[in-house]
């Protein structure tokens, strides 16, 4: 999903957020830095991720909650070294906070639950400043605007939000169905044979001859553009080479923000344009069905 919506509006500028320094003192508050309806795994122990903890007994996975959860973090962070995220070039570590939580949530059978506890939490998504959501798709709550005369008063209108500040939700929301619209027919494994995947080591383009026969098959998602046009064969094609590009370059930077893919996919598009580097870009060979976005990434 992640990687759909960096693509899907790689047209938007970039937007750094920065982490900000640790308080002076702990316990402190803090918020989770996630998207609307992203939720996070609270384990009892740092360094663990679900294919860790599952093949450790004494792991368990404690809670997830979203970017609405209340949290404390319980002091400084810890750095940790684990098989899955060690890297013996940079010696980077990821870092974890102990946090105590608690947050509310509606389940599937329209009951409400609670769920708190005490454990650990990768500290990318953490901040110790609320921040807004990148794609949020919550509506403002209401409020009363000089512009716009109360309820009652001759002029007055029903409710007292400017249209200006729905927008950006309602668009959000449309960027997110785009994307679960798109997902069943893009990413597909080209093959899941380990000897297969040996032999490619030096037989040219991979993406033209193991990629591009099962997606020129695939049945075209429902999907518009903001005119109104439908979704052709070479945007599908483009689409989903980028989404492999930005997964290959950035899939573990996603938890550090939207705007790092963002920006990768920003530099694509602007190859693109660069139409006298197209021979410096789009070095070949290349299927004749497949775009400029696609023959650059």
């Amino acid at each position: 999903m992640k990687t759909l919506l960096c693509l899907l509006v790689f047209f938007l500028a970039p937007t750094v957020r920065a982490v900000g320094p640790e308080p002076a003192a702990f316990p402190a508050q803090a918020y989770l830095d996630l998207e609307d309806g992203e939720v996070i795994s609270i384990f009892s122990a740092p360094g663990q991720n679900w294919k860790s903890c599952s093949a450790d007994r004494a792991c368990s996975a404690l809670g997830w909650p979203d970017n609405t959860a209340k949290l404390r973090v319980l002091g400084k962070k810890r750095a940790v070294a684990t098989p899955d995220i060690y890297d013996p070039q940079t010696k980077t570590m990821e870092e974890y906070y102990e946090v105590e939580f608690f947050y509310e949530r509606i389940g599937p059978n329209g009951r409400r639950y609670k769920q708190s506890g005490r454990g650990w939490v990768d500290a990318a998504s953490v901040r110790f400043k609320k921040m807004a959501p990148i794609y949020s798709t919550a509506a403002p709550s209401p409020t009363t605007d000089p512009n716009c005369p109360p309820e009652g008063v001759p002029g007055g209108k029903l409710g007292s939000e400017r249209p200006s500040r729905l927008v950006t939700p309602l668009a959000n929301k449309a960027v997110i169905a785009t994307a679960e619209a798109l997902m069943p027919a893009v990413g597909h494994c080209a093959t899941r044979d380990t000897r297969t995947l040996a032999s490619l080591t030096n037989q040219g383009n991979h993406y033209d001859t193991h990629v591009l026969p099962a997606l020129r098959k695939v049945k075209l998602p429902d999907v518009t553009n903001q005119e109104g046009e439908r979704l052709t064969r070479k945007q599908l094609i483009d689409i989903d080479s980028l989404a492999r590009m930005l997964y290959s370059e950035t899939g573990k930077c996603f938890k550090h923000g939207l705007h790092h893919p963002m920006a990768i996919a920003k530099v694509a598009v602007n190859r693109v344009h660069r139409t006298e580097q197209h021979g410096q870009f789009m070095a070949g060979p290349h299927a004749a069905d497949k775009g400029p976005l696609a023959r650059i990434t």
